[in-house]
């Protein structure tokens, strides 16, 4: 791919046509626009490539061409465009990078550590007590908390923050929606996931990307579907996973990202696709620094031993239940059909994905 500016972490600014390794003992990566995020097993993030606006998070604006150390204790990390994210082991979020918009949620500029107020070089704490975070490439910043509030801050010409003001920017995170489970950012609009398992969404509707029957601009959320288990959001078109393992899209499709056989663009979701699959193992240990580590095929996820773990579960009839696994019952097998809990997840929690045993901890 491209490594203009050494997001590949390779050493140098070649590109390259075919994969090259880069760094081992990862469960993660996280990708912005010309800048990338690195999670170790052992909690420890690096980060390379361009860093213009301070985005890496190291106290410079140089860009790297090898991965760098920036940060101990992180769980999971989200870039935007210009900006990054990164949730810690505690349940603090901190970001780094551009903050043009507000996207690092600063709130009049009471941040100080020697950055100008625009940008930001070293990481700043943002919120407490926080489940996932998502940075939209339009630099929007969307934060689940632990309650199942969501919060949201940053570039909002579209309404995307959905706070129902027409408002350019948002400098000081505001609370959205409740019961949320999971969030999904495209580039000037949002899908948000309820626990009762429907579906919402806000911001640019031009193309039909939001999958109400209209092109109208929706400056609040405004209900979609129901019975839905996941949902991505691309550049003005739409994915949804339903309960049923039905695979639905809406929105642009000028290339065929629709999946429908047409490069028709849609104003309402259309089946794609059936039997997508929903079941899926986790295992989860306790290591002896008192962490339960949640381990699937792609990612780790921990919980400081003395707190509650938080998983949405399938349950009959497609509805989504939150199950609670406290810390001293953690050991063993999470039963099949139950989705990574929204402590500290990376991308969406109910799509297929293969169980594979874990390396000791």
């Amino acid at each position: 791919g491209n490594n203009n500016d050494g997001q590949l972490g390779i050493g140098s600014t070649s590109n390259k046509t075919s994969p090259i390794k880069v760094t081992t003992n990862v469960v993660s990566v996280a990708s912005g626009y010309s800048h990338t995020f690195i999670l170790k097993k052992d909690g420890t993030l690096w980060a390379c490539g361009h860093n213009y606006w301070g985005q890496l998070g190291d106290g410079t604006k140089t860009d790297k061409t090898t991965p760098i150390k920036v940060m101990d204790n992180a769980t999971s990390v989200s870039t935007g465009f210009g900006h990054t994210l990164v949730l810690k082991k505690d349940g603090t979020l901190w970001g780094c990078g551009d903050n043009s918009t507000g996207e690092l949620g600063d709130p009049g500029g009471v941040f100080r550590d020697g950055n100008s107020g625009i940008d930001f070089k070293n990481f700043v704490k943002i919120m407490s007590d926080v489940a996932y975070v998502s940075a939209s490439k339009s630099s929007s910043t969307f934060i689940l908390k632990t309650d199942g509030t969501l919060w949201t801050c940053g570039y909002n010409q579209y309404g995307q923050l959905g706070d129902g003001e027409p408002q350019y920017q948002v400098r000081t995170p505001e609370n959205i929606m409740s019961d949320v489970v999971s969030v999904a950012g495209g580039y000037y609009h949002t899908l948000f996931l309820k626990k009762d398992g429907t579906l919402w969404g806000c911001g640019r509707n031009e193309i039909g990307e939001l999958g109400d029957g209209t092109w109208t601009k929706r400056d609040s959320p405004i209900e979609i579907m129901k019975d839905v288990a996941s949902m991505a959001a691309g550049n003005s078109f739409s994915l949804i996973l339903k309960t049923d393992g039905t695979l639905w899209a809406c929105g642009r499709n000028e290339y065929g990202q629709l999946g429908d056989g047409t490069t028709q663009k849609s104003y309402t979701p259309i089946k794609i696709m059936e039997g997508v699959g929903l079941s899926q193992d986790y295992d989860i240990s306790l290591s002896t620094d008192g962490y339960a580590t949640f381990f699937d095929s792609r990612s780790a996820y921990t919980l400081p031993n003395g707190l509650s773990a938080q998983v949405v579960t399938n349950v009959s009839e497609g509805k989504l239940t939150f199950k609670t696994i406290a810390d001293g019952s953690v050991n063993g097998r999470v039963p099949k059909g139950v989705p990574v809990m929204l402590i500290s997840i990376t991308g969406n929690p109910f799509g297929p994905r293969p169980f594979t045993e874990p390396s000791a901890i």
